[in-house]
């Protein structure tokens, strides 16, 4: 595991990867709705994968500023569910309003 925490991600006592490859029955607040699996399918292959840099930076750069992370679609369907604007912002000071009056 990247933090050197544990040796595999199932030794890790507050994982619930233990119980996603069945070494233990129960794993707390975890249901076993099996939909993981049915994703994953082989867990114990899928946590020895190497991460994928970039797509590991994507994930840490998005959350760091709270945003979601998905296509265009993905982020335009959750801001429609809850009405929340979720997509970047263009970068920089916003431009001021022309007073039209003068």
């Amino acid at each position: 595991m990247r933090a050197g925490i544990a040796k595999e991600a199932w030794d890790y006592r507050w994982s619930s990867a233990a119980f996603h490859i069945g070494k233990v029955q129960e794993a707390g607040i975890v249901s076993s709705d099996n939909m993981l699996q049915e994703l994953l399918g082989d867990w114990q292959t899928y946590l020895r994968e190497k991460d994928e840099q970039g797509f590991v930076e994507s994930v840490r750069r998005e959350s760091f500023v709270n945003r979601p992370l998905g296509d265009a679609a993905f982020i335009s369907a959750l801001e429609e569910q809850f009405q929340l604007r979720l997509s970047k912002d263009k970068a920089g000071r916003p431009a001021k309003i022309k007073d039209v009056a003068k």
